[in-house]
């Protein structure tokens, strides 16, 4: 029996969809050497682009929503093509304090949260499962839970 081989993740790409991908491909094989890696380079590639976006969030009358339940696939295009970057940025912020969590660096991992829900409210992170959830709530939850403000 031959056993199917996974392909390596590659921290490759030209777009932040297929970084954060990777990032979070990494992250759930536990490599976390390349989580930050692939996550790093979408947060530095890209901070201009979500904070515009982010500022656009914020001043629209929908004020930072993403759409509700299990949104249909031109509501999911709609979103990304107005908030690609804000997603991205902040989304791989979010899995880097995910992995610096697991890596037992609670500083460094507090410090990524905070800037999620200081930097980035509007952001929303899509789940496979087929729904948004707000990144900076995500953010915040384990901020809270590590005890980040007593550090």
């Amino acid at each position: 029996m031959v056993i199917p081989q996974t392909p390596p993740i590659e921290c490759e790409g030209k777009n932040s969809k297929v970084l954060t991908a990777a990032a979070w491909s990494a992250f759930n094989a536990r490599n976390y050497n390349l989580a930050l890696e692939c996550s790093a380079k979408v947060i530095n590639r890209w901070p201009v682009q979500a904070s515009e976006q982010q500022q656009a969030a914020v001043t629209s009358p929908n004020d930072c929503a993403a759409p509700k339940g299990k949104p249909t696939e031109q509501q999911v295009s709609s979103y990304f093509a107005a908030n690609w970057a804000l997603s991205d940025v902040a989304t791989c912020l979010f899995i880097q304090g995910q992995t610096l969590e697991k890596v037992r660096r609670t500083p460094d991992a507090c410090r990524a949260y905070r800037w999620v829900f200081e930097q980035y409210s509007c952001a929303h992170t899509w789940d496979p499962e087929g729904f948004f959830w707000r990144t900076a709530d995500g953010a915040r939850e384990r901020y809270r839970d590590l005890h980040c403000a007593d550090r």
